[in-house]
């Protein structure tokens, strides 16, 4: 009997590691494809910038569309940080 347990508790142990392992990698997945979508915020913000005839109107949403853009990187890179760093 005492051996059916102890098989039990590592067959459990096991399915905790493949589960936790799986929500490791869509994580990263996830933290990857955001870090993309703001690069490429960033991107057009950039080119925005460079446009000699955008009114100051724009250029004054584009700052504040930058400024936002640079919390988000922040907050994103705290982010993976923490899950680098749980996850060793």
């Amino acid at each position: 009997m005492r051996h059916d347990q102890n098989l039990d508790c590592r067959q459990i142990e096991y399915s905790s590691v493949n589960a936790l392992t799986e929500v490791v990698i869509l994580s990263a997945a996830i933290i990857h494809e955001v870090k993309n979508s703001l690069q490429g915020v960033a991107n057009v913000l950039f080119l925005l910038e460079s446009d000699q005839n955008l009114s100051r109107t724009a250029r004054e949403r584009v700052a504040i569309a930058r400024r936002e853009l640079s919390r988000a990187f922040d907050i994103q890179g705290k982010r993976w940080r923490w899950f680098v760093k749980s996850n060793q």
